[in-house]
Parts: structure tokens; sequence; C-alpha cells
């Protein structure tokens, strides 16, 4: 049996406070948690946090779930695309499935996720106080937020789980199923779709305002899927100029705040322009002219 270290409660702890305070941020220290303990430990503390939460118990239960069966399904040697897609899946039919039973058990769940929901908007308006965003408004964009956070919370676990190991000196062995992550495009299949959400969300449809909303929630999924195509392409450039710590630590953060509608742009845009191939053309020139 692995044995908890030290190194394996510190982490635990970090996980905990990280996914608490930022939802997404505790991802990769999730993930990394679930590759260096037993998987018993790893549930057991996953529902111990989830408890002591009380009412953020969402904020700690979602990324533990989401990471963890992700992990499970990587280690098995399932692709880290097919492996979000299910566990994305997976976890939208048991808060529908969850919500249904509530419901035909006549428990009263609504003043709790009220609560859950005022917290969420607090959070955002703090982060940018410009937001109009209200209770309201969230309830009809709650699909694609749990949704989008499921994705965003998947993505940021590979991206930064190599860094995590490093933090706490453990050892790395990455699956050989995210050998091409950082070169993730959206598939053309998604592109047209995405197109389609965007019609559906600004074209009035004559009795049947339920169409917009629909519409709204998929463009807001689509957002999430753009961003982290961005983000994956400024990643990509960094690697391949070899920028340094600062640098690195300076685009993360305009990426994460001023910049983060030019990121999702420049991931829609890529399926015109194909910026990682214009990166490796202009490097080679500039190869040749050394």
């Amino acid at each position: 049996m692995r044995p908890i270290s030290f190194k394996v409660v510190l982490l635990a702890a970090t996980s905990f406070i990280l996914t608490v305070l930022t939802l997404v941020v505790g991802a990769p220290f999730i993930k990394t948690l679930r590759k260096n303990s037993p998987i018993w430990f790893f549930w057991l503390v996953g529902l111990v946090f989830s408890t002591a939460a009380g009412p953020l118990w969402f904020f700690i239960a979602i990324p533990w779930l989401a990471v963890g069966v992700s992990t499970e399904l990587e280690l098995r040697g399932v692709h880290y695309l097919k492996s979000a897609f299910l566990t994305t899946i997976l976890l939208t039919l048991l808060a529908v499935a969850g919500v249904l039973v509530l419901k035909l058990t006549g428990t009263n769940f609504e003043t709790q996720l009220e609560q859950i929901l005022e917290l969420m908007v607090s959070q955002i308006k703090k982060m940018n106080p410009q937001s109009q965003i209200s209770v309201p408004v969230f309830v009809e964009q709650l699909p694609s937020f749990f949704v989008g956070s499921v994705i965003m919370i998947l993505a940021t676990a590979s991206a930064f789980e190599r860094p995590v190991h490093a933090i706490f000196r453990l050892p790395y062995n990455p699956p050989q199923t995210l050998g091409d992550y950082f070169t993730f495009k959206v598939p053309a299949w998604a592109f047209w779709l995405s197109l389609i959400s965007m019609a559906l969300m600004v074209l009035p449809v004559a009795g049947s305002p339920w169409v917009a909303t629909v519409g709204l929630n998929m463009v807001n999924i689509f957002m999430i899927i753009y961003f982290i195509q961005g983000a994956l392409i400024a990643e990509y450039y960094l690697r391949a100029t070899q920028a340094g710590l600062l640098w690195r630590i300076f685009v993360y953060f305009i990426m994460m705040g001023p910049l983060v509608l030019g990121i999702v742009g420049v991931g829609f845009v890529d399926f015109w322009l194909d910026f990682r191939v214009r990166i490796q053309k202009l490097l080679s020139v500039k190869r040749e002219q050394e």
C-alpha cells in the first residue's frame, strides 16, 4: 500500500484551501494528490473536506469528483479528451439526477442553492466590480456555468500538474495520452456548432424565448473552450521561445485579467489562422537568419 507521507497531507491541505478560494486553481493539486496517494485516502479526504466546507461544499465536491474521475480514466489509458468528455457527461447527469431526486422527495433545496449562488455572485463581483451579474441571471446560465466549470477544472489540472509535482518534489510521469495536450484544437464540427449557438442567442424565435437561453448557455461553454485553446496557443509560444519564469508569470497574469476576451478571440480565429503552424514558421525563419 502506498504510504501517506507529510507531503501528501500538505498537498491535501493545499488542495482544499485553493479549491475553496478559487474553485479552479486547486485542480492540479487535487490531480497530483490522486497520483501520489492511495485511492481510498483521496476519496475519503474529498468526502471529509466537502462535508467540512458547509455551504461551500459545491466548491470542493465538483472539482474533487471531476479531477478524480478523469484521472482514474487517464491512469487506465483513456485519452485525455475522451476522459474529459466522459467526466463532464457523468457529472452533468449526476447533477440532473440529484435535482430530480430532491424534487421527487419534496426536499427544499432552493434555499441552499440560492445561498450558493449568492456566494458565487459575491465572489465574481469581488473579482470584477463592474460585473452586472445577479442571482436571477445566474440561474438562467447555471447549466453552462456547471459544464464550463468542469471543463476549466479539467484543463487546469492537466496543464499545471507538472509544476505542482515539481513544487512538492514528487516524481512526475506524464501519461502517454497527454502527449498532444498543448496542440489541442477545436474540431471543425464543434466550431460550426459554436456559430449555430451564437445564432440561437441573437436571432428571435417567436413564442420560444428558451431558444435564446439555450444559445446563451452554449456560447458560454464555447467561450470557455476557446479560452483554453487560446491559452494553449500562448503556452505553445512560450515553450517554443523558451520564455523565462518572469515573462511567463506576466503573460498568464494579463491572460487571466485584461486579455481574457482577447484570448477567447485567439482561440476562435485559430480555426482559420492556425497560429501554432505560423509560430513554427516564424521561428524557423529566425533560426535560418541567425
